[in-house]
């Protein structure tokens, strides 16, 4: 009687091995009290990956973000200029701050220019530094103001003047008097003022 059971036993096992099934595997693990244990599949990091290229994607969307909405007037404050002397001002230094406001369509500036020498010195005729502007080179120049000069401290300051332009040429030059109609060809300080 036994003979037969040995036979179904083996058939068992020759169709398992035939089939790949590990009977093993379903097996219970000692003292698990009969409850079987499927292995966990393994995590694949490829999710990680793409989560962290997303947040380095994000980072880099906000940082460009940011950086717009520096070069806007009204975010990232007033620009702000530091041109060298030109022409017979050579070693001279000025600072100049733009204000820019788009929704007015105009531009508060003030100017402060340093090491400059009195204008009679650069030329014998001359009394004044005058500040001018135009949008682009085919427009005429608008007399902006003339720079306060301080002989002694060889300064010259025009503070909290506006201009009705938001991008332009923008020169300091060296003139007979403070109300000239047109700028000289004596130019002391050159700088383009744009966003």
């Amino acid at each position: 009687a036994g003979a037969p059971g040995r036979g179904l036993a083996s058939a068992s096992a020759v169709g398992a091995a035939e089939s790949g099934y590990d009977a093993a595997a379903d097996l219970p693990p000692a003292g698990a009290g009969g409850s079987a244990r499927r292995p966990r599949p393994q995590q694949s990091d490829e999710g990680g990956s793409t989560e962290m290229t997303g947040h380095v994607s994000k980072v880099l969307r906000l940082a460009v973000v940011a950086f717009a909405c520096a070069m806007m007037a009204g975010c990232g404050g007033p620009l702000r200029y530091t041109p060298q002397g030109i022409g017979k001002a050579p070693g001279a230094d000025a600072v100049i701050v733009a204000d820019v406001n788009f929704d007015a369509a105009m531009t508060r500036l003030d100017i402060t220019a340093k090491n400059l020498p009195p204008p009679d010195r650069l030329e014998a005729t001359s009394s004044a530094y005058v500040v001018w502007a135009r949008p682009d080179s085919d427009s005429p120049w608008q007399r902006v103001g003339a720079l306060n000069f301080d002989a002694d401290d060889r300064t010259g300051k025009l503070k909290d003047v506006s201009v009705p332009l938001t991008r332009f040429e923008l020169v300091i030059s060296l003139e007979k008097n403070s109300n000239p109609g047109s700028p000289s060809s004596e130019l002391v300080f050159k700088q383009d003022v744009e966003y």
